[in-house]
């Protein structure tokens, strides 16, 4: 493959074979449910290549690309039962034990179980092994449970299924790409459930621990909710008023643990780097700046992606931080584009049926509109300040790229957010309020009564950094 740049001086050469094939292949993850629009897309990405770049060999190369990637895309989809048994299509209630393969805490003080290894015994009959996952949601749970444990309830299970009349969004394949293709409700003591055996210490249970220790030492209310679900994603203890308020003002994507949480704690690093070069300024000679600020800020943020879950946004997030620092180690510095398509090509290569997560299309839609614009904002603002008294020239600097960047991204996402929601909320002016606080004092205090909480004996101190978190939140 030609990883050569073509000399043309137009705006496509600036490309490289591999990522023209990126889009070509996740295209064709994309066929698997959509196969005539992906094709449709597919000769759109091609045309836009041949007015850009040259493009000789290419098409055979776009075809190959987009056919392998359904190929990733159908053997990675998890195979469906046949048929739901008949006691489930009577609405019998059975006795169900499973393992716990994760726990997620929602507003309303509910836990989404997801349970593997399921058998169910409905009525006097006997076992009966359930193909797949069961995904269980447990309202005001009476013990919260964990990674590991194997546990026992009575429940009414039923398939999988979709919203009527959903267009947009198929709940139903949304699980089943999962391997998750039944589903359960109760509400506090229904169903009896029971703790059959306790799981074995790993990695996922520590978690579960520090995330349990965090919700206990934050403060009571909404503030020291939203603080814990900062922390640790757990949006256990948030109200649902509170999360829609968040979501009517625009600030919905900073509950969702993603790259802007990342981001912070990757910025703690970048801060300890600037630190150790005031005191120690030989350092630089070695390391410069630049490269010391992402050797200080991986492991922060590979700490902060392990204690948030490691969930599919902060995976994204993670490998972008990854391939961005990577090429500043390389020695390109303003690869911010390659950075991208290189994560996105990782991502598709570890799970192709990622394509059909909203998440991932809103997170890369996103950046790139930023990349895209920010600095056409940049510079606009720098003329329109130009000339202006430095006291009045920075603040409106900083305030006017804050507000011009969400703007990027919103105007990117637009399309999108219209298809998938039908409702949009525009109000940029709380970003320019909450993501400072954010950034300079919420996240600080979390991410140091994070750390504290998973170390023996610092409990008050992390009781101290949470309560603040949670004022601020509160406030």
């Amino acid at each position: 493959m030609d990883l050569t740049r073509s000399q043309a001086p137009r705006a496509g050469a600036a490309l490289f074979t591999w990522q023209t094939l990126v889009p070509a292949f996740g295209l064709g993850c994309l066929a698997l449910r959509h196969f005539w629009p992906a094709l449709g897309g597919l000769l759109l990405l091609w045309f836009v290549l041949a007015r850009l770049a040259d493009c000789r060999a290419r098409p055979l190369l776009l075809a190959l690309s987009f056919a392998v990637g359904l190929a990733a895309a159908h053997a990675a989809m998890p195979a469906a039962p046949q048929a739901t048994p008949d006691w489930m299509l009577r609405g019998e209630k059975a006795r169900v034990e499973g393992v716990v393969e994760a726990v997620e805490g929602k507003p309303g003080r509910e836990a989404r179980v997801i349970l593997n290894e399921v058998r169910c015994r409905p009525g006097e009959a006997g076992w009966r092994d359930l193909p797949g996952k069961l995904a269980w949601t447990w309202r005001e749970p009476v013990f919260r449970p964990k990674p590991g444990d194997r546990l026992a309830a009575r429940l009414r299970v039923k398939p999988q299924r979709g919203f009527a009349g959903e267009e947009n969004w198929d709940l139903r394949f949304y699980w089943a790409r999962q391997g998750v293709f039944w589903r359960a409700w109760s509400q506090r003591w229904w169903g009896d459930p029971e703790l059959l055996k306790a799981g074995e210490g790993g990695l996922d249970r520590r978690r579960a621990d520090i995330a349990e220790r965090v919700a206990g030492l934050t403060p009571n209310g909404q503030g020291g909710a939203l603080a814990a679900a900062l922390a640790t994603g757990d949006r256990f203890g948030l109200d649902r008023e509170t999360v829609d308020l968040f979501r009517q003002a625009s600030l919905a994507h900073s509950l969702a643990l993603s790259g802007l949480h990342l981001g912070l704690a990757a910025g703690l690093g970048a801060a300890l780097a600037w630190l150790a070069a005031r005191l120690r300024p030989g350092i630089l000679l070695v390391l410069p700046l630049p490269k010391l600020a992402v050797l200080c800020g991986l492991p922060l943020a590979l700490a902060y992606l392990w204690l948030g879950g490691a969930g599919p946004s902060l995976v994204r997030a993670f490998l972008m931080f990854t391939a961005w620092g990577g090429l500043l180690w390389l020695g390109r510095p303003r690869g911010l584009l390659d950075g991208l398509l290189a994560a996105v090509a990782l991502i598709l290569l570890l799970n192709p049926l990622s394509v059909f997560d909203l998440g991932l299309r809103l997170s890369v839609v996103a950046v790139a509109g930023i990349l895209a614009g920010a600095p056409l904002v940049r510079r606009g603002l720098s003329r329109l300040l130009d000339g202006r008294p430095a006291w009045l020239r920075l603040p409106a600097l900083w305030l006017g790229c804050l507000l011009g960047v969400s703007l990027c991204a919103n105007i990117a996402l637009l399309p999108l957010l219209l298809h998938s929601f039908g409702v949009i909320h525009a109000n940029l002016l709380w970003n320019a309020v909450w993501l400072p606080l954010l950034g300079a004092a919420v996240m600080p205090l979390d991410l140091a009564g994070l750390a504290l909480a998973a170390l023996p004996g610092a409990e008050e101190a992390a009781r101290w950094c949470l309560a603040g978190a949670g004022w601020l939140c509160g406030a």
